[in-house]
């Protein structure tokens, strides 16, 4: 956790101090990083770091980037990104990356997110968000 932490306090140490004020700061962690017996780390690690860092920054969101937003690990029956709801601070929005490509997957996603992040569906159909079920609507 210590390098993640400090990079955070850096970031917003700048931020603070060349940004304006409404300058918007965010995390972004893959769930999982998993590559055989002794490399990487598991969906309870990274919640605790999302937990530690929401904690003790005024982050305005965590980013999930995931190969597909309703996984679901191993030993759990729940989709990750609904794993990781709980380990944020209040004010602290949840976006999900990853297999979203249709408005019925952005729909879905919304039911556990607060922000879709969308790349190549938007490349497919650059006005994808227009079909959304939520309040905000793109400014396109």
């Amino acid at each position: 956790m210590n390098f993640a932490t400090e990079v955070t306090k850096e970031v917003l140490k700048v931020v603070k101090k060349f940004a304006p004020q409404d300058f918007i700061v965010g995390y972004r962690i893959s769930p999982e990083e998993i590559h055989g017996d002794n490399v990487g780390y598991t969906w309870h690690e990274s919640t605790k770091l999302v937990k530690h860092l929401t904690a003790g920054f005024d982050l305005d969101y965590t980013h999930i980037s995931s190969l597909d937003y309703a996984a679901k690990p191993k030993d759990s029956n729940q989709p990750l990104v609904k794993l990781f709801k709980p380990s944020l601070g209040p004010e602290t929005l949840l976006m999900i990356a990853g297999h979203i490509h249709t408005v019925q997957e952005m729909n879905d996603a919304l039911q556990y997110v607060d922000i879709v992040s969308l790349g190549r569906a938007t490349l497919i159909d650059p006005k994808i968000g227009y079909n959304v079920d939520c309040k905000i609507k793109p400014n396109m």
